[in-house]
């Protein structure tokens, strides 16, 4: 996609997530445009992935994305284009799935629910947010990699470290 997207109310409730990006498994969909809030009052945020027939693959964020509402990975795995990729508001991770920052600098706040925060390339990946473990949950580089978590991390859940990369705490 390369223009930019605008989240728009398409629910009847107030606060709920109310715009998915999904793409079919195995594939990459990247946004190469801004997204941005719009103008209806229930947009409340992004949900990346969707279980309905396969769309489990990755999304890419490419720009430094303007709307303020949270981000939610529900499945498959949504990748950082920039440092700004999801926006300013809180992302979450559920079980399963991935948050791959792709050496960008995130510093949005972070609930990780049994997922994945990993970088599949470079040395700058950093989470510089918090991060709130709602369950076991990973953190992990690719082979020649860095991940830097550098943000508190808390809850009493078990965290995994990779061992194919470097990974920071």
């Amino acid at each position: 996609i390369y223009g930019g997207l605008t989240l728009t109310k398409i629910t009847a409730s107030a606060n709920t997530l109310s715009d998915v990006i999904a793409q079919y498994t195995g594939g990459t969909l990247t946004v190469a445009g801004v997204i941005a809030d719009g103008s209806g009052t229930n947009v409340s945020g992004l949900q990346i992935g969707q279980s309905t027939s396969g769309y489990t693959g990755t999304v890419s964020l490419g720009k430094a994305n303007t709307y303020a509402g949270a981000t939610t990975i529900s499945y498959g795995t949504a990748k950082a284009g920039n440092n700004a990729a999801f926006g300013t508001g809180t992302v979450t991770i559920a079980s399963g799935t991935t948050l791959d920052v792709a050496g960008n600098a995130l510093a949005n706040t972070i609930n990780l629910n049994g997922g994945t925060i990993t970088t599949s390339t470079g040395s700058g990946g950093a989470i510089t947010g918090g991060v709130t473990l709602g369950s076991n949950s990973t953190f992990s580089a690719a082979n020649s990699a860095t991940l830097t978590i550098s943000g508190v991390v808390s809850g009493a859940y078990a965290l995994t470290i990779g061992t194919t990369g470097i990974v920071r705490c």
